[in-house]
């Protein structure tokens, strides 16, 4: 995968204009029969060359924005679309993309859900091998089940966000079930094997699934969102402020269970996580109710205009 692509990299061109190749587009309209006489408006195209060469620019007759047999000649540097259209395409500030709604209650968010995730990345290794009886390998290799139950829970979370076009409740609903699931890994996680692969999956896929699916799809639906009034370069802010967030809580995370653990037992550790889940659920809630509220109007608006028809 790494060779192809390299291969990509160095020898595909991005854009046809890199390696010489001319570009043009013909409008085939024609005139209407009382304008037939006029040669050169038989035909309107509108072709743009791409290179050394000057963009001849025709408007279409039929276009509502443009006067009939206008004609205009402009240059490479010529702006393709009207100011008009490209209002709002600065980028956005930092003050205004934190004034984006939900994006201050999901970073703080994911700052909980990752110094969750990260203190099980570095420390369950440790943790096995001490409440078992495991090599320190065996207890490396056992630990790489909770990134397979990660993979499970990331998937599962997408699917849900779509379905229901809530990612909070989503991701609220697995913070509900990863406390307690938290809690049986801690008391019963090392009964046995089996036990141990089976409780780890469903730990991984509970403490990973908000974490995916806020750094991904939830970054890409606040950069875009209608308040922005439709600039999307706003996109890249808000997935910098939201992974940043996440970013510290995934340094003071294992930082945290380091110090817990070896003043305490790692039942400690475990509640400091719980504690953690907690109040990443609790920055959701207002986000939460605002889809339960949104959800519960489309309802009514859909039984109405069943009932209508």
């Amino acid at each position: 995968m790494g060779v192809v692509a390299l291969f990509v990299f160095l020898f595909l061109p991005p854009e046809p204009k890199n390696v010489g190749i001319v570009l043009s587009a013909s409008n085939s309209q024609r005139d209407s029969p009382s304008r037939q006489s006029r040669s050169d408006d038989e035909e309107d195209p509108a072709q743009v060359i791409v290179g050394d060469q000057t963009a001849s620019l025709r408007s279409n007759r039929h276009s509502a924005n443009n006067p009939p047999y206008s004609s205009e000649e402009a240059t490479e540097s010529t702006a393709l679309l009207s100011r008009s259209h490209s209002h709002g395409s600065g980028a956005v500030s930092l003050s205004r993309a934190l004034s984006i709604p939900g994006v201050m209650e999901f970073s703080l968010s994911l700052f909980f859900a990752k110094l969750v995730s990260y203190t099980f990345l570095y420390w369950l290794p440790m943790y096995i091998k001490s409440s078992t009886h495991l090599t320190p390998k065996e207890s490396a290799d056992l630990s790489t089940v909770f990134d397979v139950g990660g993979i499970i829970g990331a998937i599962t979370a997408g699917l849900l966000a779509d379905r229901t076009r809530s990612p909070a409740t989503v991701c609220a609903a697995f913070y509900v079930l990863c406390a307690p699931a938290l809690l049986v890994y801690q008391r019963w996680g090392a009964t046995s094997y089996l036990t141990n692969v089976a409780l780890l999956v469903v730990g991984g896929a509970l403490v990973n699934g908000p974490y995916a699916l806020i750094t991904t799809a939830v970054s890409a639906e606040l950069g875009t969102h209608s308040c922005l009034a439709g600039n999307a370069q706003a996109l890249a802010t808000v997935t910098a402020i939201i992974d940043g967030t996440g970013s510290v809580g995934a340094a003071i995370g294992p930082m945290l269970a380091g110090v817990v653990s070896s003043a305490g037992e790692w039942s400690y550790v475990f509640y400091m996580l719980i504690v953690c889940d907690a109040l990443a659920l609790l920055l959701l809630l207002r986000i939460v109710k605002a889809e339960i509220v949104k959800f519960r109007q489309e309802r009514r608006l859909t039984t109405r205009v069943v009932r209508i028809e």
